[in-house]
């Protein structure tokens, strides 16, 4: 069963990690690179290019999901709005409060 003292444990065991992880990653970051460890030519810079390749990727997965989800909701309302057009023009037919004549001159 989860509680709020659960809940609340957790969020503060998340929150260390994200400190401890973000202190590490600042240092390794900052540690002198090997003379020959990066590609020829980029200034040190070699795993930036890997983590804009990886943010935009991302990025795109999630534009690419987003937009599916909208052209499904799309198809949706379009079949709900077909079915209820449909279902009126049912109700119409069946209610027979016209007169025949009526009904057959406004049908032709």
């Amino acid at each position: 069963m989860i509680t709020a003292t659960k809940i609340w444990i957790f969020s503060v065991a998340l929150f260390v990690l994200l400190i401890v992880s973000i202190y590490f990653g600042y240092h390794l970051g900052r540690q002198p690179r090997r003379k020959g460890a990066g590609a020829q030519g980029d200034g040190g810079n070699s795993g930036v290019s890997h983590i804009s390749g990886t943010v935009f990727t991302l990025i795109g997965l999630l534009l690419g999901f987003t937009l599916s989800g909208a052209a499904t909701g799309f198809q949706q309302r379009q079949v709900l709005i077909a079915q209820e057009a449909n279902a009126i023009g049912t109700a119409y037919l069946r209610l027979d409060l016209l007169p025949k004549s009526a009904y057959y001159l406004a049908w032709r």
